[in-house]
């Protein structure tokens, strides 16, 4: 009723009432669905209201104003009316795949509500069928499993049939047969692997994608269909890639290489993940930093490089991350509290000040994050470096060493063979004074390992001459305390 107040029916907007039956709301909608021009002219029409009744009111308009701005006196290259039926079928099953993954998915349209919307996805997979019966083009056979996959991972888990999967694999596969350098194929692939939790495959595949694109050998396809059943998929590429897509509409130079690039950030994001689940930090944070280097602006990124550096004490470049992730996400508190501890762990006071100095200003000068003051008030009490010298416990120092430790020795038991996390953790539980447990560490590690190249006997060497001047150190620190306390027993005996 509100829409129906500022827009006309049937010409700006498509009005349904709640009560409205499935096979009504399906009819209604199909109309403007298998109608590309009805679209268009009902998008103009929606602009030219917006642009004229709701001025300042609408976030709507301003998103317009920036566009028009960046994008003054251009035009798009389009024409609707030249479409073989092969693109017809694959412009038809991409409207209505978008359909569902705006209304279903993504807020758009609450007439989804309580609604069978997996019609929209099954006659988007009919569409793509009829384009690949034409013509199996890699395009329409990747769009095809792509929006079956958004299909089969609708249903809950338990009905999902092995037969669903290995088909989407051999749509895939069948692309990558007849067109070896189709980049889309191996991403899609790659993806719907990681999704059913096929990591070795997903890993060859991305990989295979990253390579591709690398070389300079792959065939780029911008305009393949995008997972947007799928979060993850989502918070990495949704906004950028679209963004960019605008940019190629526009024919501005360099996006299609940003669009190109944006994939292998992707797909380098997922090869990172599949690391990490396997212990594999190093490499994961290898991954990750070629991400970064690709795409340095999404927080999602930034963040993780910045907790991997620190977990495996990269002192500087974690701070500086985190200083990159603090001015993307300035208003993530506990991405500042992490922040300071780091600070306060590698004894960089004077940073640390200024990072609580601004935390006490967000938290007190922005009402809905008022109760973080309590959160700081408990990290700084914890801070037992600026205690009495002769009371004090540093339980913030202990608990983040311990915390990482724990960490990384997780990861030991996935990948037991890296010698770089057992360096890592004998770093760490040195500085707790964990001697015994270093030991057994070393022990543990030579029985799981056959045979030891002359690289990892110099590294084990090192590691025994790191406990060597720690307990050195400890001795005479302890003799130290010894003869204070010696001179104090003299003083109070005379």
């Amino acid at each position: 009723r509100d829409a129906k107040r500022y827009f006309e029916d049937g010409k700006e907007i498509i009005s349904v009432s709640d009560d409205i039956s499935d096979n009504d709301l399906f009819d209604k909608v199909d109309h403007y669905l298998q109608n590309e021009t009805l679209l268009q002219e009902m998008s103009i029409n929606v602009y030219e209201n917006v642009r004229k009744n709701f001025e300042s009111k609408s976030r709507y308009l301003r998103l317009l104003e920036i566009i028009d701005k960046k994008y003054m006196g251009k035009k798009i290259n389009r024409n609707v009316h030249s479409l073989s039926p092969l693109e017809q079928h694959i412009r038809s099953g991409e409207i209505y795949y978008y359909a569902y993954c705006r209304g279903a998915l993504e807020g758009f349209g609450y007439w989804f509500a309580n609604k069978n919307s997996s019609v929209f996805l099954g006659s988007s997979i009919e569409e793509f069928a009829k384009a690949v019966n034409i013509h199996p083009s890699p395009r329409a056979k990747t769009n095809l499993a792509v929006a079956s996959s958004a299909f089969m991972f609708e249903k809950n888990s338990s009905e999902i049939t092995l037969e669903e999967s290995q088909n989407i694999i051999s749509i895939l596969k069948d692309v990558i047969s007849a067109h070896p350098e189709y980049v889309m194929a191996h991403f899609n692939l790659g993806l719907f692997y990681f999704r059913i939790s096929r990591d070795e495959d997903s890993m060859n595949s991305f990989t295979e994608a990253v390579n591709l694109l690398e070389n300079g050998t792959g065939d780029f396809d911008p305009w393949c269909l995008q997972n947007r059943d799928y979060d993850t998929y989502k918070l990495l590429l949704k906004k950028p890639f679209n963004e960019t897509l605008l940019f190629l509409m526009k024919e501005e130079p360099g996006s299609l290489k940003k669009l190109a690039n944006l994939i292998q950030y992707a797909s380098l994001y997922f090869i990172s993940l599949i690391h990490e689940s396997r212990g594999d930090l190093y490499n994961s944070l290898e991954a990750l930093q070629k991400s970064y280097d690709l795409y340095d602006e999404h927080p999602l990124i930034v963040k993780k490089i910045a907790q991997l550096l620190g977990l495996l004490g990269y002192r500087k470049e974690c701070l500086e991350m985190f200083e990159k992730v603090t001015e993307i996400m300035p208003v993530e508190m506990d991405l500042r509290r992490e922040k300071i501890n780091y600070l306060y762990l590698y004894e960089e006071d004077a940073g640390m000040m200024r990072e609580i100095s601004e935390f006490k200003k967000l938290a007190m000068g922005i009402r809905t994050l008022n109760d973080k003051m309590n959160i700081l008030k408990s990290l700084m009490n914890s801070f037992g470096r600026f205690h009495e010298k002769d009371s004090w416990i540093d339980f913030a120092r202990e608990d983040m060493l311990n915390s990482m430790a724990h960490v990384i020795y997780t990861s030991l038991k996935k990948n037991p063979r890296d010698i770089r996390l057992i360096v890592r953790i004998t770093e760490i539980w040195n500085e707790l004074g964990k001697f015994d447990s270093i030991f057994e560490l070393i022990e543990d590690y030579l029985n799981n390992v056959k045979e030891i190249d002359s690289d990892t006997l110099l590294i084990l060497g090192d590691i025994y001459k790191l406990l060597e001047d720690s307990t050195t150190d400890r001795r005479r620190l302890y003799q130290r305390q010894l003869a204070a306390l010696l001179d104090i027993g003299l003083e109070v005996s005379t």
